[in-house]
Order: structure tokens, then sequence, then C-alpha cells
């Protein structure tokens, strides 16, 4: 019974990590995306030069 509950609580464990991650790679590749995509705007209300 304890080997049982022990499997089961190592499972949710892994589980809460491997959803974690993937929530942290979300954030970090949104994070990314997010600043490019304010760089692009930047750049594109800098005016030229020429």
């Amino acid at each position: 019974m304890i080997d049982r509950l022990k499997r089961l609580l190592d499972g949710v464990s892994f589980h809460r990590g491997l959803a974690l991650g993937a929530l942290v790679g979300a954030a970090i590749a949104g994070s990314t995306i997010w600043s490019r995509l304010r760089g692009e705007r930047a750049d594109e209300d800098r005016p030229t030069h020429s």
C-alpha cells in the first residue's frame, strides 16, 4: 500500500514539474515574441536619415 502511494505521489510530482516547465517555456517564448514585435514597431517609428 505504501509503495503504491509513493509511486502515485512521485508521478504527481513528475507531472507537476512537467507542467511547470511547459508554462515557464511558454512564458519565455511569449516574452521573446513580444519583445521582437515591439522592437520592429520601434524601428518603424524612427525616422530614417538618408
